[in-house]
């Protein structure tokens, strides 16, 4: 049964990232035999490995910051002796400074992002037709043809607005950050707390009309194939003499078959998007950390425009990783309701 299905397209769609982790997961495929037997150690060795991967960089970073601030506290050692201009400029330079250490992985971070969302959108549009193609197999019809349509526009619709408008305004909204860190005076505080509020809200409610949608769309469905379903049992234990409960049986069986065939994909499919996520989730969260233990020192060094500086940056990448959590949630409530569709039926 397995060999009707072709799965080629999903495993072309994979990173080369996410192929090496589910590899040293012991997981190549989408067999359920190897996905039942993936081990909790196996998962913490996959998570411990990627988390030191993803975290150099930030601290890296981290050892910049740090090292800017104790040259700017060797500096006001000297502050009483230096006028009001000079002891500004040397604020200014040494923001100057915390923003070039931090500007440039950030737009790495955001590019990165956009190519992620995108690969994963690849591997979820290669995924989409053959959970389709199954769950009409195994008399689901109507909810393979509601499933793949509204998936496919979630899907298509995610990635135009993630590129399209929302990674380009976090460049916005990182050099809105910088600015707001370097000059106090132009009070932008509460424009970024403003943006940061409404990303975060407008984030949930995307999510929550679309499990809402995805939702309703699979219960009317479901209800359909379910009447469908009992009616082609009947029709075949009644009609044919003799053997017609023998085939009734053995299109539960068929339907039996098919689901455990569906779920072993979409499981392998949820563990792919999550593998892809992994490294730039942890990155984001490595910078976030970063920043807000270097404003932190700011603070206790008594340098208080590098720590305005810091806060801006780390709200920068707080933000982006709640985009990237909106987006790996939307990925896998869709994969996860192939997986529900007609289970139990």
């Amino acid at each position: 049964m397995a060999l009707v299905y072709d799965y080629s397209g999903v495993y072309n769609s994979l990173s080369q990232e996410a192929s090496q982790a589910l590899q040293a997961l012991g997981i190549p495929s989408a067999d359920l035999k190897a996905l039942s037997e993936l081990s909790f150690e196996k998962v913490l060795g996959a998570l411990t490995s990627a988390a030191g991967e993803s975290f150099s960089a930030p601290m890296k970073g981290f050892l910049t910051v740090l090292a800017v601030l104790l040259l700017c506290a060797m500096l006001s050692a000297y502050h009483s002796s230096l006028t009001g201009d000079v002891a500004q400029t040397a604020q200014t330079a040494a923001a100057l400074c915390l923003s070039c250490a931090v500007a440039a992985p950030a737009t790495a971070f955001i590019a990165s992002a956009n190519g992620v969302i995108a690969q994963s959108a690849n591997l979820f549009l290669a995924y989409i037709p053959v959970a389709a193609v199954m769950m009409a197999a195994s008399g689901k019809a109507v909810s393979a043809l509601s499933y793949q349509a509204a998936t496919v526009a979630a899907c298509q619709g995610v990635v135009r607005v993630s590129s399209s408008v929302i990674l380009p305004l976090m460049n916005m909204f990182l050099g809105v950050a910088i600015t707001a860190g370097i000059a106090p005076e132009a009070r932008l505080q509460g424009f970024l707390s403003l943006i940061t509020r409404a990303a975060k809200w407008v984030l949930g409610f995307m999510t929550a009309i679309f499990t809402a949608v995805l939702s309703l769309r699979r219960t009317a469905s479901s209800a359909l194939d379910t009447v469908s379903g009992r009616a082609a049992r009947f029709a075949l234990s009644s009609c044919i003499p003799m053997v017609g409960g023998a085939l009734s049986e053995a299109y539960k069986s068929v339907q039996g078959g098919l689901q455990a065939l569906k779920s072993g994909l979409g499981v392998f499919v949820i563990l792919a998007l999550a593998l892809t996520f992994l490294p730039l989730l942890l990155r984001g969260i490595g910078w976030a950390v970063c920043l807000f233990l270097g404003k932190a020192v700011a603070e206790a060094l008594g340098i208080g425009g590098c720590a305005q500086v810091l806060d801006a940056l780390g709200t920068v990448f707080s933000t982006l990783i709640a985009v990237i959590c909106c987006m790996l949630t939307v990925f896998i409530i869709a994969a996860a309701t192939a997986i529900t569709v007609g289970s139990g039926t």
